[in-house]
Protein backbone atom coordinates (compact mmCIF):
# COMPACT_ATOMS: atom_id res chain seq x y z
CA UNK A 1 0.00 0.00 0.00
CA UNK A 2 2.63 2.48 0.94
CA UNK A 3 4.60 1.36 -1.72
CA UNK A 4 2.44 2.18 -4.14
CA UNK A 5 1.88 5.80 -3.19
CA UNK A 6 5.58 5.84 -3.85
CA UNK A 7 5.48 4.74 -7.37
CA UNK A 8 2.57 6.78 -7.89
CA UNK A 9 4.92 9.92 -7.66
CA UNK A 10 4.89 11.72 -11.08
CA UNK A 11 8.87 11.75 -10.35
CA UNK A 12 9.39 8.44 -9.33
CA UNK A 13 10.72 5.65 -11.61
CA UNK A 14 8.16 2.93 -10.76
CA UNK A 15 10.05 -0.33 -10.91
CA UNK A 16 13.23 1.28 -8.93
CA UNK A 17 11.36 1.21 -5.43
CA UNK A 18 12.61 -1.76 -3.45
CA UNK A 19 11.59 -1.50 0.82
CA UNK A 20 13.59 -4.16 2.74
CA UNK A 21 14.05 -5.12 6.40
CA UNK A 22 18.27 -5.35 5.68
CA UNK A 23 19.16 -5.77 9.65
CA UNK A 24 18.39 -5.92 13.40
CA UNK A 25 20.17 -3.27 15.63
CA UNK A 26 20.25 -3.07 19.51
CA UNK A 27 17.31 -0.45 18.96
CA UNK A 28 15.98 -0.64 16.24
CA UNK A 29 14.98 -2.75 13.21
CA UNK A 30 16.95 -1.52 10.11
CA UNK A 31 14.99 -0.65 6.79
CA UNK A 32 16.32 0.22 3.14
CA UNK A 33 14.26 2.40 1.20
CA UNK A 34 15.66 2.87 -2.15
CA UNK A 35 13.99 4.89 -4.93
CA UNK A 36 15.47 6.26 -8.47
CA UNK A 37 13.64 9.62 -9.12
CA UNK A 38 13.66 10.88 -12.73
CA UNK A 39 14.79 14.09 -12.83
CA UNK A 40 18.16 16.25 -14.01
CA UNK A 41 16.85 19.39 -11.79
CA UNK A 42 18.72 19.26 -8.69
CA UNK A 43 15.81 22.05 -6.56
CA UNK A 44 13.04 19.33 -8.33
CA UNK A 45 15.05 16.06 -6.85
CA UNK A 46 15.24 18.04 -3.35
CA UNK A 47 11.46 18.53 -3.46
CA UNK A 48 10.54 14.80 -4.73
CA UNK A 49 13.32 13.34 -1.91
CA UNK A 50 11.31 15.75 0.73
CA UNK A 51 8.15 15.16 -0.26
CA UNK A 52 9.04 11.04 -0.14
CA UNK A 53 10.39 11.26 3.31
CA UNK A 54 7.23 12.80 4.54
CA UNK A 55 5.53 10.14 2.99
CA UNK A 56 7.58 7.42 4.73
CA UNK A 57 7.05 9.41 8.37
CA UNK A 58 3.30 9.22 7.80
CA UNK A 59 3.59 5.33 6.89
CA UNK A 60 5.39 4.87 10.07
CA UNK A 61 2.89 7.25 11.87
CA UNK A 62 -0.36 5.44 10.13
CA UNK A 63 1.14 2.12 11.47
CA UNK A 64 1.40 3.31 14.91
CA UNK A 65 5.00 2.51 14.69
CA UNK A 66 8.19 5.38 16.03
CA UNK A 67 11.46 6.07 15.16
CA UNK A 68 14.02 4.39 17.11
CA UNK A 69 14.32 6.12 20.54
CA UNK A 70 18.36 7.59 20.77
CA UNK A 71 18.84 7.03 16.99
CA UNK A 72 22.09 8.34 16.23
CA UNK A 73 21.02 8.61 12.03
CA UNK A 74 18.40 8.20 9.49
CA UNK A 75 19.67 6.76 6.26
CA UNK A 76 17.85 7.53 2.95
CA UNK A 77 19.04 6.73 -0.64
CA UNK A 78 17.58 8.04 -3.33
CA UNK A 79 19.23 8.57 -7.13
CA UNK A 80 17.75 9.70 -10.43
CA UNK A 81 17.19 8.04 -13.93
CA UNK A 82 21.13 8.14 -15.12
CA UNK A 83 22.57 6.17 -12.28
CA UNK A 84 19.91 3.91 -12.39
CA UNK A 85 20.53 3.41 -16.26
CA UNK A 86 24.26 3.18 -14.87
CA UNK A 87 24.06 0.47 -13.05
CA UNK A 88 21.35 -1.74 -15.68
CA UNK A 89 22.47 -4.33 -17.34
Amino acid sequence: MALMAWRAHVKVMEDSVRVRFIQFSENALIIKASIYVDVSDFCVYLEVVGELNLSIIKVIQDADAHFAEDASRVMLEYGNASELQAVSP
